[in-house]
């Protein structure tokens, strides 16, 4: 063999081990260089408050890997990342850069001190971030393990003033208004809503109190919602107005509603309990009109059927007593008035 094709045979093998030596060097490289290309990601968090004022300080916010290493916004602390978010609106936190492919996890929650009048949310959000090949993919679940799009707080403020009661929500018995016997006319009942002191709220068309409405015949009606601005216990009755319709037995019922005000969240919510005079709940207060024909005028009755007849008012026995004796004594008056006369002639 020459000497010039052991030179080249040299010179070919040197190329090929710095061609193998290159091509190891490109695998064992590519992996770190695809590793280097980087992602990043946004998060987005919403917050409401409600009630009936306008917080003066918002509520803060800390966003915490769990994964160690996990990488954070730039501005972070030991502890991840915090921000605070003031009033209804939303914040975007970050952007969080990742260098490797992996999956992180970190935490979201409100860490506001409680204070008078805040009610904050404090769910926990958990956020998990899929890198891959240069890309990132979240996925956001919420504190009973559901996934949403993205993390919303809903907190509550109040500077002492709460939110009045919904009238819509306020339950309204009706007035039930049964006839026994059979008249020859409809007539018409009238019933009352009073209230235990004048100042308590009432239903529209109330004067001094008062709230009454009529039912011609049987029937029923209702007295109407009206709406709380104070916590605390109200309490009304309702009965039938005796109007003297010729051979009706009235009901002398009386029932007592009972309103609890309350405000749980900073708004006022009414609970409410109907009473019969025994003190049995009811959802309705029905009333027993008795009429019996031919009767004198009747004034009281019960639900038994039972009647209470009186052709007079109490009070006349007392004042028809008064003008019997007045009479006794004008006529005494008379007779001496006469006998003395006599005397004279």
């Amino acid at each position: 063999m020459s000497k010039v094709a052991t030179r080249k045979g040299r010179r070919g093998g040197r190329f090929a081990a710095v061609l193998l030596l290159l091509c190891l060097v490109g695998i064992l490289l590519a992996p770190a260089a695809l590793a280097a290309e980087t992602a990043q990601i946004t998060l987005t968090v919403r917050q409401t408050f409600g009630g009936s004022d306008v917080p003066d300080n918002g509520a803060a916010y800390l966003l915490k890997p769990v994964t160690p290493g996990a990488p954070v916004p730039a501005g972070s602390g030991a502890d991840g990342c915090a921000f605070t978010l003031r009033g209804t609106g939303e914040t975007r936190v970050g952007p969080i850069a990742f260098t490797a492919q992996g999956i992180y996890t970190y935490e979201l929650r409100c860490v506001s001190a409680d204070r008078a009048g805040y009610t904050f949310d404090r769910k926990v959000y958990t956020m998990r971030v899929y890198v891959s090949n240069g890309s990132a993919v979240v996925t956001v679940t919420d504190g009973s393990g559901n996934k949403v799009t993205e993390a919303v707080y809903g907190h509550r403020f109040s500077s002492g003033r709460d939110e009045p009661s919904d009238p819509n929500l306020m339950p309204d018995p009706p007035v039930v208004n049964t006839i026994l016997g059979t008249p020859a006319e409809a007539s018409v009942f009238t019933f009352r809503l009073t209230s235990s002191d004048a100042a308590n709220p009432m239903p529209k068309g109330s004067v001094g109190g008062v709230k009454t409405v009529r039912i011609t015949g049987p029937g029923s009606a209702g007295f109407g919602t009206w709406q709380y601005t104070r916590a605390g216990v109200y309490r009304y009755a309702v009965s039938e107005i005796i109007t003297g319709e010729m051979g009706y037995a009235y009901d002398t019922e009386v029932y007592v509603i009972t309103d609890t005000v309350t405000a749980p969240n900073g708004r006022l919510e009414v609970s409410r309990v109907v009473a019969n005079s025994a003190g049995h709940n009811v959802s309705s207060m029905a009333f027993v009109n008795t009429y019996k024909a031919g009767s004198s005028l009747l004034f009281g009755g019960n639900k038994s059927g039972g009647l209470r007849s009186a052709a007079f008012p109490a009070y006349a026995i007392p004042i028809g007593l008064a003008v019997v004796i007045m009479l006794g004594i004008a006529v005494r008056l008379l007779y001496k008035h006469r006998d003395a006369e006599r005397l004279e002639e």
